[in-house]
């Protein structure tokens, strides 16, 4: 046998031993080509979330929301269907009745005459509350800071104060929530005198609203103010629930107390009892045929990981149709996000 016949075992082995060592290097790259496709087509951890999605809603990294139908549901929901229902039910009471809707997870909103202006009444009362809280968070009151009464003070259209004798203290703790719970006039009058102008514009100026105070007599006793629209009382309720105004143990502490109001004849009476609501109702009504008539609701609706605002007005309506109108519409509201949101409902007891 040749040499070159006896060197051709070797180069075989050669040849096979390149062969197999290619094999495995095409075999390599191929499913790390898989893995690099399944990493990107996969969500990635909560950790890598930030830095990978920086461009996105940062909320999302607080959710466990894996899909686009997902996030969809929790983060985004048209509202208007739920918009074109209740002007179907409103039907010819449209002109009489405002309400602003808005998704508190995405800022998304609908409205109706959600820019025409109402007689806010007591719904300032919330205002009110919050420039006394700043002066808390400030460090010059307590919620123990003492007032005295004095007649001046005194209304007796709303709240039980004013039948509490002249001199007497009475902290500011008792008339934050007198005033919220209770709606009580005597309290907002008190409170309306201690706290100055520029600390009562303060509030207004940091949530992005002109001030409604309208001048008025001292010797009056009680403020007047101009009209504000739905559109522009949702953002009270929004400073609070953002924390944007206040620290946030004082605003908490405003809207635990909304969450106890002593007026719930307006509120939806599907919610169940474990859904929390803060919200404040206010009415203004006279003897005066020729004044106007005013009852409304704004609050924020705590529905397991998607919160709501809202906020109904009414004019013309007596007292008992305008309540059952803004309970209506509650209802509906409610539905609404019940059956969008995919979240299991609470049986009501």
């Amino acid at each position: 046998m040749n040499k070159k016949n006896q060197n051709t075992p070797t180069r075989i082995v050669r040849v096979s031993k390149k062969a197999i060592l290619a094999f495995f290097i095409i075999a390599i790259l191929w499913g790390l080509s898989l893995w690099g496709v399944w990493q990107f087509a996969r969500e990635p951890d909560n950790n890598a979330k930030q830095n990978l999605f920086h461009l996105l809603n940062p909320r999302l990294a607080t959710f466990e929301l894996n899909t686009p139908e997902e996030r969809a549901a929790k983060l985004f929901i048209t509202l208007s269907p739920l918009k074109t229902e209740l002007l179907e039910f409103l039907g010819d009471n449209q002109n009489n009745t405002a309400f602003y809707i808005e998704d508190l997870n995405t800022g998304g909103w609908a409205g109706w005459q959600e820019r025409e202006e109402f007689i806010p009444a007591s719904l300032l009362k919330v205002p009110v509350a919050m420039a006394a809280l700043k002066e808390v968070d400030k460090g010059e009151w307590t919620l123990e800071t003492a007032f005295t009464m004095e007649t001046r003070y005194k209304d007796k259209n709303f709240g039980s104060l004013w039948q509490m004798e002249d001199g007497k203290s009475i902290t500011l703790k008792q008339l934050i929530e007198e005033m919220l719970q209770y709606s009580d006039n005597t309290a907002a009058n008190i409170l309306f005198d201690k706290i100055s102008a520029d600390s009562r514009n303060n509030v207004y100026y940091h949530i992005g609203l002109v001030n409604p105070e309208a001048p008025f007599e001292q010797s009056a006793n009680q403020p007047l103010f101009r009209k504000l629209t739905p559109k522009e009382l949702a953002t009270i309720f929004r400073a609070l629930f953002n924390a944007t105004y206040l620290t946030r143990r004082s605003s908490s502490y405003i809207l635990e107390i909304l969450t106890d109001t002593k007026f719930d004849k307006v509120l939806a009476s599907e919610i169940p009892s474990n859904i929390s609501v803060a919200h404040k109702v206010a009415n203004f009504f006279t003897k005066d045929p020729n004044r106007p008539k005013n009852y409304h609701d704004c609050g924020i609706v705590y529905y397991p990981q998607h919160p709501y605002l809202y906020c109904v007005m009414t004019k013309e309506f007596n007292a008992d149709v305008a309540q059952q109108f803004i309970v209506d519409i509650g209802n509906k509201i409610y539905r609404y996000f019940d059956k969008t949101s995919n979240q299991p409902t609470a049986a009501k007891p």
